[in-house]
């Protein structure tokens, strides 16, 4: 049986309505190529700003943190700048068991050249033959002698000849096997090796009076003999640097921050009046009436002190004598006062000595360090005292330093 389908109702026919209203759309404006990369740029730059600004902060905390695990001792060892000239010399290491025998032979000659203060100019090279002229106040001898030692070490063989005439010296070096190289030097009027000047101030006199001292009298340099007044041998060694032509300087008692200062009549306190101070500088100078200079025994808190050193360089000043600053602190301001009055000042560079390094090596390594600052500044000024280690060194090694174009001189000669 079928069955009907259900009728559904038609649906009534959509009527479509067309819109009347018409949609705008904004054009996008022209975007400036230039106005976009400068942003892009300002922007970079500000992001490496922050980024710079926070690592800096990150660095600077964790360097904080690690000074102050150092030691207080550490963080008052203030080095001088001029004592870090040689430690800013970045050394070539030459590892000389690397090398041929020819080769080491040709770097021990360089080294010889440069210690005399031979320039690369005055060296002529061609093959096996090397031509060297020398300034007049240099003898080829002294050279050629640093040589030979040098030849023996090495094992090698060597022949000289002279002619005295032309002034002409050679040196010819072989091995078994071949001849090395021919060294001849001869004489330039015209050449002039560069004058470095040391001063060399022994301080501390006058508590002593025994061999060590006599010494230092009988050193034949022109060292400079700084006198503590008061002391029970304070007159005797001044006598005694009359007779032995050596100049004298007053070393006076300053007080010091860390150390017990010597309590005399003579000592400069900070809390002192003017009056007291200037009574205490020319009662000094009375008892060492020969002194050229004046340098600080410790004060490392008078000398940094203004209205203390502004007194005593005023009265150096009215005898128009040296002030010599013994920069046992960094602190000092000695050298703005000096120039304030417009007197004669130097400074100490180097200590050759202490109480706790007396060792001969270290002080050959105290006086080696000066040599290099003298060749770099023209001029050192360096303290010792009276050991017999110190005076022991200065015996073997000043002559040899000399030899070398450095002259000892007076502190006075020196200007800083």
């Amino acid at each position: 049986m079928n069955k009907k389908r259900k009728k559904y109702p038609r649906k009534k026919p959509v009527r479509q309505v067309r819109s009347t209203t018409k949609i705008r759309y904004r054009r996008k404006p022209k975007r400036n190529k230039a106005i976009q990369g400068i942003s892009k740029a300002l922007r970079l730059i500000l992001i490496f700003a922050i980024s710079g600004f926070l690592i800096y902060t990150l660095f600077k905390s964790d360097k904080k943190s690690s000074s102050t695990e150092t030691s207080p001792a550490q963080s008052r060892a203030v080095k001088e700048p001029d004592e870090q000239i040689e430690e800013q010399v970045e050394k070539k290491v030459i590892d000389l068991d690397t090398l041929t025998v020819p080769e080491k032979l040709t770097y021990y000659l360089d080294q010889i050249y440069k210690s005399y203060d031979i320039q690369s100019s005055w060296i002529k090279k061609r093959n096996r033959l090397v031509k060297v002229q020398l300034p007049p106040d240099l003898p080829a001898i002294e050279i050629i002698v640093d040589i030979i030692q040098r030849i023996n070490e090495l094992g090698l063989n060597y022949a000289t000849r002279e002619n005295l005439k032309r002034s002409n010296s050679w040196l010819t070096i072989f091995s078994d096997q071949d001849t090395l190289v021919t060294i001849l030097f001869s004489m330039n009027t015209q050449l002039q090796r560069k004058i470095t000047k040391m001063a060399i101030i022994i301080d501390d006199f006058g508590y002593y009076n025994n061999e060590v001292i006599d010494d230092f009298f009988k050193l034949e340099f022109p060292i400079t003999l700084s006198i503590i007044p008061g002391q029970r041998f304070s007159k005797t060694i001044a006598e005694k640097a009359k007779k032995y032509h050596k100049n004298v300087m007053l070393h006076l008692p300053m007080e010091a921050i860390d150390k017990k200062v010597e309590k005399s009549k003579y000592t400069i306190l900070t809390d002192m009046s003017a009056g007291e101070i200037k009574k205490r500088v020319n009662s000094a100078l009375k008892e060492i009436p020969e002194a050229i200079a004046v340098n600080n025994h410790m004060g490392s808190k008078a000398t940094a002190d203004a209205r203390v050193m502004d007194i005593l360089i005023s009265e150096l000043k009215k005898k128009n004598i040296m002030f010599v600053d013994s920069r046992t602190t960094p602190n000092s301001v000695g050298y703005e006062i000096a120039k304030k009055h417009n007197l004669p000042y130097v400074k100490r560079t180097i200590f050759l000595d202490g109480a706790e390094n007396r060792s001969e090596d270290y002080i050959q390594r105290q006086l080696q360090k000066a040599v290099k600052i003298a060749d770099k500044k023209g001029c050192v000024v360096v303290i010792g005292h009276p050991y017999k280690e110190t005076i022991s060194v200065l015996n073997k090694e000043l002559p040899k330093i000399e030899k070398k174009g450095m002259k000892i001189v007076s502190v006075t000669e020196i200007k800083n």
